[in-house]
């Protein structure tokens, strides 16, 4: 285990060393990086189904996202080195924020809400204007105990259902707000293309979120409202309330 995580920052100082001090070397540079990353999630994703992989854990290790995130920073390369290698540092932040949180099968709101920004930084990087992302999640809130990845089923289908499919912008939105006795997560995705079959698109995210409700539930020990609705001109709208001690 100790030589595997010596031998992948080894690898990380080599690759970064090539792609910054290297001009010539960059596509070497970042198809390195890609493998190591790359045998990385393989090596994490097994280790987690050996232990414990909850149903709402396993869209994290999508190879889609891993594979669409190496393909767009391999074009980035020749047009814009400076967002190629923006994108190689939130893919690397992202896989150490996945290795925090699955020493647990517990965490914060706060490391969740990095989490999931930070993904939708990649995301970002690969969709451009077509994306638009909102966090505003207040200080209060960062302590709440949370399951882990609880949020990442629901942002893996905005993107999905929502910007993958529409040529004009989809705002994506997470904000927060904490109650007496609860916190309140208010996470929705918003194209300006109208949509003239929501309630189809609407069917697609029930089972997601009444997964989301499930892991919830069953880690709170007790009923979790999670809402679900559609929203004009095309996307949808989950409201989550955590109970609080």
């Amino acid at each position: 285990m100790k030589f595997f995580l010596i031998s992948i920052g080894f690898s990380l100082v080599v690759a970064t060393g090539l792609m910054l001090w290297l001009p010539i070397a960059y596509p070497w540079g970042y198809y390195l990086l890609a493998l190591v990353i790359a045998s990385f999630v393989s090596w994490l994703h097994q280790n987690q189904k050996e232990r414990f992989q909850p149903p709402e854990t396993k869209s994290l290790f999508d190879q889609t996202f891993l594979l669409n995130t190496l393909h767009n920073i391999t074009a980035l390369i020749d047009i814009d080195k400076e967002a190629a290698s923006s994108t190689v540092q939130h893919l690397a932040d992202y896989v150490r924020a996945i290795m925090a949180q699955s020493k647990s099968e517990s965490t914060l709101l706060a490391h969740e809400v990095r989490c999931v920004s930070i993904y939708l930084e990649i995301e970002k990087a690969r969709l451009g204007d077509r994306l638009e992302v909102k966090v505003d999640v207040p200080k209060e809130c960062y302590e709440v105990c949370v399951p882990r990845f609880f949020l990442q089923p629901l942002v893996e289908t905005a993107i999905r259902y929502g910007a993958e499919n529409h040529d004009s912008k989809t705002k994506i939105t997470l904000v927060a707000d904490r109650k007496a006795k609860s916190v309140h997560v208010d996470f929705s995705d918003v194209s300006d293309t109208f949509d003239d079959d929501a309630g189809k698109k609407l069917d697609k995210r029930k089972p997601v979120v009444a997964r989301v409700r499930n892991n919830l539930e069953k880690f709170y020990q007790k009923k979790v409202p999670v809402e679900l609705f559609s929203v004009i001109p095309s996307g949808c709208r989950t409201l989550i309330h955590l109970p609080t001690p």
